[in-house]
C-alpha cells in the first residue's frame, strides 16, 4: 500500500511539474487570462504563465499591468511615449489667405460665439433634411430669426423654399437659402451636413461648406449709408456643421471645414472675411485644439 502512495505521490508530483514548466515555456506566448481560457487548463499551468509575466516583463503603471490587458507579443510590454498634446487655438485668432489672383488677401477668423449673433453679411445654419428646425444651433438659428404675424420667419421662408422643391428633402452636402429675420445678417444658409465619417461622408461634409460659400456670394445685401443701395456679399459665419448630434469626429471636421474655406477664398475675390464660430459648451476646448492642429497642418499664416 505504501509502495502505490509513493508512486501515486510520485506520478502527481511529476504531473504538477511538467504543468508547471509547460506554463513557463507558454508564458512566454499566452498570458495567465489567456491560458485560463483553454478548457481543462490545470491550476500549475496557469501559475507558470503568470510568473513568467511576473519575472520577465516589466509592469507599466495605471491598468495595464500583469492583470491587464493579454499581450499579442512574445516581446517586453512597452509603456508608449506620451505625445505632448496641441494647444487649444487662441481666440478669436485670424489667418490671411493669399488670393490666386494677387488681389488683397482674405481672412479666416476662428473666434468663440454664437452663431445667431454675428454680424455677418451671411450666417449658416447647421440645418437637417426637413429645414423646418431641430436643436442644437438649428433650434437657436430658429428662434433668433423671431416671429411675424404669430409665425416664426425662418421657418415660414423654409417652408417657402420646399414648396419650390416641391417638398423635396435636402440631401446631406446640400444647402438653401433664407431671410435671415431679425438676426443681424441678412442672410441665413441652411446646409446639411453627414451623419458619421466614411470617405463618402467626408466629400458631403466638403460640400456642405462649398454649397454654403457658392449659394451666399450670390447674394445681395444693403448698403446702409447708402438708401436702395445693394452689394455683393463680403462676410459669412459658419458653425461647426456636423459635429453635435450628427458626430462627425472633431479634429476632421476642423480639417475639412478650413481646408474648404482656404481653397475657396483662394479663388474668389469678392469675399473677404469667413468666420468659423465656436460655441462655449463642454467641447470647448476640444473643438479649439482640432482647429488648431487643423491650421498648423495647413501652414495658415497668423494675423499678429
Amino acid at each position: 500500500m505504501t509502495g502505490k502512495i509513493s508512486k501515486v505521490t510520485l506520478a502527481a508530483s511529476a504531473t504538477i511539474l511538467s504543468a508547471t514548466a509547460l506554463g513557463l515555456y507558454f508564458g512566454r506566448r499566452f498570458s495567465w487570462k489567456q491560458a485560463s481560457l483553454l478548457g481543462g487548463t490545470p491550476p500549475s499551468l496557469l501559475f507558470g504563465c503568470y510568473a513568467w509575466r511576473i519575472c520577465r516583463e516589466p509592469t507599466p503603471p495605471g491598468p495595464s499591468g500583469p492583470l491587464g490587458p493579454p499581450s499579442r507579443s512574445s516581446a517586453p510590454i512597452r509603456v508608449p511615449t506620451p505625445q505632448p498634446a496641441i494647444d487649444p487655438i487662441p481666440l478669436p485668432s485670424t489667418f490671411l489667405i493669399e488670393r490666386e489672383d494677387g488681389s488683397p488677401p482674405a481672412k479666416i477668423l476662428i473666434l468663440e460665439g454664437k452663431i445667431e449673433e454675428q454680424e455677418s453679411d451671411v450666417v449658416v445654419n447647421a440645418a437637417n433634411s426637413t429645414i423646418r428646425g431641430g436643436s442644437g444651433v438649428d433650434a437657436a438659428i430658429h428662434q433668433a430669426g423671431g416671429m411675424k404675424d404669430g409665425k416664426n420667419i425662418i421657418d415660414e421662408a423654409c417652408v417657402e423654399v420646399l414648396k419650390t422643391r416641391e417638398g423635396k428633402l435636402l440631401a446631406d452636402g446640400e444647402s438653401v437659402i433664407t431671410t435671415a429675420g431679425e438676426m443681424r445678417a441678412t442672410w441665413c444658409v441652411h446646409t446639411v451636413g453627414p451623419h458619421g465619417s466614411a470617405l463618402k461622408k467626408k466629400k458631403k461634409l466638403a460640400s456642405a461648406y462649398q454649397t454654403s460659400l457658392e449659394i451666399a456670394m450670390a447674394q445681395e445685401v444693403p448698403i446702409k449709408e447708402e438708401e436702395g443701395a445693394v452689394r455683393k456679399v463680403q462676410t459669412i459665419s459658419f458653425p461647426l456643421v456636423s459635429t453635435g448630434v450628427f458626430g462627425f469626429p472633431r479634429g476632421k471636421a476642423a480639417l475639412i471645414a478650413t481646408t474648404t474655406i482656404r481653397d475657396f477664398l483662394k479663388e474668389h475675390s469678392q469675399l473677404t472675411e469667413v468666420r468659423i464660430v465656436i460655441f462655449r459648451d463642454s467641447y470647448f476646448n476640444e473643438n479649439r485644439c482640432a482647429y488648431a492642429a487643423a491650421v498648423k497642418k495647413l501652414e495658415l499664416t497668423a494675423l499678429a
